[in-house]
């Protein structure tokens, strides 16, 4: 038999054959059958318990052996709690006597249960592997002591031994499968709904969420849960995003969502489902008196691939109204979405272009509703995700009645090209914060250019163009000769094709003066809403930089403009010679 260092002050080592006398009594009956350690078993009298968790685990010092058991009091009157024993049997057959929690219950109230929480360390590296848990009464009172032993739970197939855990440990289950958490007196079900991999300051992270249900017939919050990564044999310890969730009503369904950071090297195994545990050491007041840790109790696969669309609504197209997921805390039911244009806008001289989206929310209410706080996701056709800016501006709320546009721009590659199909992915922005959470979808295809002539409609205007004469005045040159400024007279009118209010950070229109070999004579830039805005009817547009060099081929490009976080981006609607 191996010899026990007597210097492990916190471990309590009980073998079978003990240094003071006792005499052994077995209490037959339906104690001898089978059990099932997950149910309630009848312990004594109103008493009835079963296991919560139980581990064994390496730590600095030796092996912890750890057990919640949750006991039941069945009668109608306050119950103690007894001062069994509980000691957890090795298949060789030795026994450990787990020491109590410091905070433990002293008793029960009626038609009620508490959870009892005891552990020991022992002085061995070989984490020696619980197969049951024996309750035991000891009567001191007598010599030789009498042991009594009342009931005996089968736990070899609930031992969590962390990361090391074998893959067939626990039972595993499948993606997209409902599923409650073993031990655990609870309502709650859980289905995981997707996993994406998103960045935090540099750093990746899968983000789960998954649709709890309660499905009994009183509140219940979330319990203390998380949801660990594992690869390579390592745990990566998941984190609740939505800290207050809050409970819970009868047949209510929510989101939750855990972060798990990873290493990009090594995608996920699997998830497994753990349970936070802690622990109060006897005689300790300082900060070692709380032992903190977690048990495993399922394992959940991974999807294939990244499960970010395949969860929420798809609307097909423009101009219809989104579908957004109902569960999702920021879809404002009142609030109408719809995504009435989509192109592709140059970025001159840079190696990407700009895909614009432009947003119409509707408010048929009689009260102001706030703008949500949506992100969005561009998918282009080669599956990469392309996150995007809303284009800044001032707009909080949609009042009464009316409806807004409001733009948002997406770096792309310039590979992309009119005509191809794209997944717009709204995402709700705050709940899950700082990660995103995928509420619904749009299947787009990038709009093709404008067709260039005297009339061109570009959401949410019409630009008519009813004639134009560029003129040139000139003046001396401090060096001699003659120095040329061009100015555009026009009759246009500008009118909106829809009744929608465009946000004063909305697209501009830009007049790019070009001579005969294309060279950029000058620009200006027209306001469409706010101050300073664009007129209808007959205007002169100065082009105030002078030039030295007369030009008699004149022609004007008139483009519509963002100034988007990464850049301006343009696309021609226009050409006047």
């Amino acid at each position: 038999m191996q010899i026990w260092k007597k210097t492990l002050a916190s471990a309590v080592i009980v073998a079978l054959a003990a240094s003071t006398p006792s005499v052994l009594t077995v209490i037959p009956a339906a104690h001898a059958a089978v059990l099932d350690a997950q149910v309630p078993n009848v312990l004594s009298g109103a008493l009835q318990v079963k296991v919560k968790s139980i581990s064994t685990e390496k730590i600095t010092g030796g092996t912890r052996l750890a057990a919640v058991v949750t006991m039941y009091n069945v009668w109608e009157s306050t119950a103690r709690v007894p001062d069994y024993e509980l000691r957890a049997r090795t298949a060789s057959g030795t026994e450990y006597v787990l020491r109590p929690s410091a905070d433990q219950p002293v008793s029960i109230a009626p038609m009620s249960s508490v959870e009892l929480r005891y552990m020991i360390v022992v002085d061995r590296q070989d984490a020696p592997a619980p197969t049951d848990l024996v309750w035991v009464d000891v009567n001191k009172d007598v010599y030789p002591k009498q042991e009594t032993k009342l009931l005996e739970l089968p736990v070899a197939s609930l031992v969590w031994s962390g990361a090391a855990s074998s893959a067939g440990q626990l039972s595993q289950i499948e993606w997209g499968k409902s599923f409650t958490i073993p031990g655990l007196d609870s309502s709650l079900s859980y289905q995981p709904v997707s996993l994406t991999k998103q960045f935090k300051d540099g750093a990746a992270a899968q983000v789960l969420q998954l649709l709890v249900t309660n499905g009994g017939a009183s509140a219940e919050a979330i319990p203390a849960v998380e949801f660990d990564g594992q690869a390579a044999g390592q745990l990566y310890a998941g984190e609740l995003l939505d800290a207050n969730a809050g409970a819970l009503e009868p047949q209510e369904r929510r989101y939750v969502y855990f972060a798990i950071p990873y290493d990009l090297t090594q995608p996920l195994d699997n998830l497994t489902v753990m349970t936070k545990e802690s622990y109060r050491v006897p005689g300790k007041t300082d900060a070692s008196a709380t032992v903190n840790y977690t048990v495993g109790k399922l394992r959940l696969a991974v999807p294939s691939q990244d499960g970010s669309a395949a969860s929420v609504p798809l609307t097909e197209g423009l101009h219809r109204a989104l579908k957004l997921d109902p569960l999702a805390k920021s879809a404002y039911s009142e609030l109408g979405a719809s995504v009435e244009d989509f192109r592709l806008y140059e970025n001159k001289g840079q190696g990407y272009q700009s895909g614009v989206v432009k947003l119409k929310l509707s408010n048929g209410t009689d009260k102001p509703l706030p703008v949500p706080a949506w992100a969005f996701d561009l998918i282009g056709p080669d599956g990469n995700s392309y996150t995007g800016s809303r284009v800044s501006g001032n707009l909080t709320e949609v009042l009464p009645g009316t409806a807004n546009v409001v733009d948002y721009a997406f770096v792309v590659p310039l590979a992309a090209k009119p005509g191809n199909h794209f997944t717009l992915q709204l995402n709700d922005a705050k709940t899950a914060a700082p990660y995103k959470a995928p509420i619904a979808q749009v299947s787009l295809e990038a709009g093709y250019p404008y067709q260039l002539g005297k009339s061109t409609e570009f959401y949410p205007y019409k630009l008519d163009i009813k004639s134009h004469f560029i003129s040139l005045s000139t003046s001396g040159s401090p060096t001699g000769g003659f120095m040329y400024q061009f100015k555009l007279k026009w009759d246009v009118e500008l009118s909106s094709t829809e009744a929608v209010i465009a946000d004063d950070s909305a697209s501009k229109l830009q007049l790019e003066l070009l001579g005969s070999d294309d060279r950029k004579l000058g620009t200006q830039t027209l306001n469409l809403v706010g101050d300073n805005k664009m007129l209808n009817g007959e205007q002169s547009i100065y082009f105030r930089d002078p030039i030295d060099q007369l030009e008699n081929r004149l022609k004007i490009n008139v483009y519509e403009v963002f100034e988007t976080p990464h850049g301006q981006a343009r696309m021609l609607i226009a050409h006047l010679e």
